[in-house]
């Protein structure tokens, strides 16, 4: 949103430069995206009279004029060729310093003495024109400085959050600088006396809807006169990015940003019949040519203002062309209404119609200021365009609803870090507007303006508190208090150092979404924003697999690829790991030919990790022409832990020599190597650092060992951490375990 600092100087006296108010507005929560400088404040610079146009004697391309500047005439050799005696110009006299620096002198051109320059409008800085010279309106006064025609200004452009719809207007932005102190208010300001009084009855205004509408207003004044607006009406406008139309809209808008109250102009002799307005949902079939000149289709879901026969206007969003204001109109029905947000924002997106009157409605208008905007633009419409106001209609009622809420100054101080003390406290609450009364020990009860909808509960006032009086009033201290750690904490540790080991044996981690398009994902969504993104996942394998494809597709040869997300199940979700792998395991190289990386290279993954390597699986035929997959590709997919798994610490380098023993256990063949690992585990040996299985022997014949045994071999590593073991502890150790294996696995031993 667009503001004038000169348009702000009606509602408020400035006390403060531009860069103190850019500061205080960011400071309270409202960022200024630029500052722009407009208007002309030189000096030497006035509005001139071209009295005669002649040849120039020594140049075909010049001529020669004499202009009159109300305290004399001058003579000026200019070379544009746009204008024509009788026009007014501006009109830089000798010491005038123009943009950039150039200083104006007289000086003979060609021979002949041009005792000034008439400028252009990019010469002065008031436009981008430079083809000829600025031709001014033909009431501008002659001889007056050329600030009284473009006065200098300031436009802040201003970035207004969603939940302060307070601040879409000047007075809602000189509310603000009055609350932070550098602005107090004028006692004549637009908006706050009584306007002209209307009479509600002679028209008829009928809400079907007022849970959508529930405040309408209808005022008919006849006999008025469309045209061109003022030029102080045009400036301002124009200073804010509005395009000037006539008196009439001209009028709608400057309310609209004055005040932020949305309103509308009938055609009342367009209106059939013209004495009545209603208010509703719109009929199925039913259309509306609008005011950019476009047909749109509504429906039910829509609020329409209708005449007796058809839609003439879209409720708060977009007026209709056929009951346009035109320089024809002589009678108008002037439309100030409050419409809910969510009836004007469900419209706007489904029309994709945006403009301000829908931007306001849709984050909430003041509930009070139907009367006091319809007061106000009826006094500049008599002002500007004449007529009389013959009759009026309204239905619903404008009144805001009261709210109260009680504010502790000792929880205030608790949350804000500072005890600012009652008098200050009640002070900025009071400088946004609320009315504060006394409610007990250590408290106050507001009463919220009507124009603060976003104030609703304590936490609210209290960060009012925090904008007005400022952060840099906030203490800084150092708080130590670190938080213990979390079984969600050890889960994210874990994943993350699964993730640096994947990233060191060559995977590729990619990030996926949660929604999915798979047929047994479940709960689908009603409204999907994106095709192939329709439903939760309860697997990672289509999505993986789809990027495997994808790579591939794009002469990536070799793909090693891990996603670690989130699938959903019937009201629970898990962590699960994914794992893929396609295509050679190297480049193609002197030194060997690459190898097709297959479930095995994902099985010596997972076995890194600590995972099951079982979950490893080649991908089938039929899945990888459905992929449109060329070769072979391997999958894997883990649920983890839903705990944090051990946490790792640092453990020193040992400073003592380990000492190694083999033992061969003999077991029937059908024993693993992990059930004797456990067993190994289970002798809870504390000289035990490492078992390492290195040789597996059978013997089919059964001369060497019976047939249903097997020998197994392992390197069994002692230390410890504090000494040099002995042969005497190596051997009792030893011992200890072998007895503890026999017992736990009913092996024998071979020598």
């Amino acid at each position: 949103m667009k503001v004038s600092l000169e348009w702000l100087g009606d509602f408020v006296v400035i006390e403060a430069d531009v860069s103190r108010v850019v500061d205080a507005l960011t400071m309270a929560g409202i960022e200024v995206e630029g500052v722009q400088a407009t208007g002309v404040s030189l000096e030497g610079v006035v509005v001139c009279e071209v009295k005669t146009v002649a040849r120039h004697p020594n140049a075909d391309r010049l001529t020669i004029c004499e202009v009159e500047m109300g305290s004399g005439s001058r003579r000026i050799v200019c070379g544009a060729k746009n204008f024509k005696a009788g026009d007014r110009v501006p009109l830089a006299l000798a010491g005038a310093v123009l943009p950039g620096g150039f200083t104006i002198k007289e000086s003979k051109i060609r021979g002949e003495l041009s005792q000034g320059m008439m400028c252009s409008g990019r010469e002065l800085g008031v436009s981008d024109d430079q083809d000829g010279l600025l031709i001014l309106p033909g009431n501008a006064p002659v001889g007056a400085p050329i600030s009284r025609l473009f006065p200098p200004d300031t436009v802040l452009d201003l970035e207004v959050t969603p939940n302060r719809p307070d601040l879409l207007s000047h007075e809602g932005i000189a509310r603000e600088l009055v609350a932070c102190g550098l602005a107090r208010w004028r006692e004549n300001r637009p908006g706050k006396g009584a306007g002209p009084g209307v009479a509600d009855r002679g028209f008829s205004v009928d809400v079907a809807s007022l849970e959508d509408c529930p405040c309408y207003t209808a005022t008919v004044i006849d006999g008025v006169r469309v045209g061109e607006s003022p030029d102080w009406l045009k400036r301002r406008l124009s200073a804010v990015g509005l395009r000037p139309i006539n008196n009439i809209v001209d009028i709608t808008n400057c309310v609209l940003l004055e005040l932020g109250q949305p309103m509308h102009a009938f055609d009342r002799d367009r209106l059939a019949p013209a004495d009545r307005i209603v208010v509703r949902r719109a009929r199925p079939g039913e259309k509306l040519v609008a005011l950019d000149h476009k047909e749109y289709a509504v429906g039910p879901e829509d609020i329409v203002i209708a005449d007796g026969n058809r839609p003439v206007a879209l409720g708060g969003v977009i007026g209709g062309e056929p009951t346009a204001v035109t320089a024809e109109t002589v009678a108008i029905v002037l439309e100030v209404a409050r419409f809910l947000p969510a009836a004007i924002r469900r419209t706007s997106r489904r029309l994709e119609v945006a403009t301000d009157s829908s931007y306001r409605f849709e984050r909430g208008t003041d509930p009070a200021l139907v009367e006091r905007a319809r007061s106000r633009a009826l006094g500049l419409i008599l002002e500007l365009a004449g007529g009389r106001v013959t009759a009026g209609g309204a239905a619903g009622s404008h009144a805001a609803p009261e709210r109260e809420i009680p504010l502790r100054v000792a929880r205030a101080a608790g949350v804000l870090g500072v005890d600012h003390g009652m008098a200050t406290i009640r002070a900025s609450l009071e400088g946004i507007g609320c009315s504060v009364e006394d409610a007990g020990v250590g408290a106050v009860r507001c009463r919220v303006p009507s124009w603060r909808g976003d104030l609703v509960r304590e936490i609210d006032l209290i960060e009012e508190v925090a904008r007005i009086t400022g952060i840099d009033a906030v203490p800084s201290r150092a708080v130590l208090s670190p938080a213990p750690e979390s079984p969600a904490d050890r889960d994210y540790d874990v994943r993350m150092g699964w993730r640096r080991r994947l990233a060191g044996m060559g995977f590729s981690e990619i990030v996926l979404g949660p929604l999915g398009d798979s047929p047994e994902d479940s709960e689908r969504l009603s409204n999907p924003m994106i095709s192939g993104q329709v439903s939760l996942r309860r697997s990672l394998r289509q999505q993986t697999l789809r990027v495997v494809a994808e790579n591939l597709d794009q002469g990536n040869a070799s793909v090693r690829l891990f996603h670690i997300g989130r699938v959903f199940g019937e009201g629970d979700e898990r962590w699960h790991l994914a794992l893929a792998v396609a295509g050679p395991d190297h480049e193609p190289h002197w030194g060997g030919a690459p190898r097709a990386m297959d479930l095995f290279d994902l099985k010596g993954a997972l076995d890194a990790l600590g995972l099951s390597p079982a979950l490893a699986q080649t991908v089938g035929r039929p899945e990888l022409k459905a992929l449109g997959i060329r070769g072979s590709a391997a999958y894997a997919d883990v649920a983890l832990p839903v705990t944090g798994a051990t946490v790792r610490r640092f453990r020193p380098w040992a400073v003592y020599p380990a000492v190694e023993r083999d033992v061969a256990v003999v077991v029937p063949r059908g024993i693993a190597h992990a059930e004797v690992e456990r067993a190994f585990a289970e002798a809870k040996e504390p000289l035990l650092e490492r078992v390492t299985l290195f040789d597996i022997f059978s013997d089919d014949t059964g001369e060497r060992l019976p047939q249903d045994r097997k020998s197994m071999a392992y390197s069994v590593r002692y230390r410890s951490p504090d000494r040099t073991l002995t042969d005497q502890e190596v051997n009792g150790a030893h011992e200890a375990l072998k007895v503890a294996l026999k017992r736990r696995l009913g092996c024998e031993f071979r020598e």
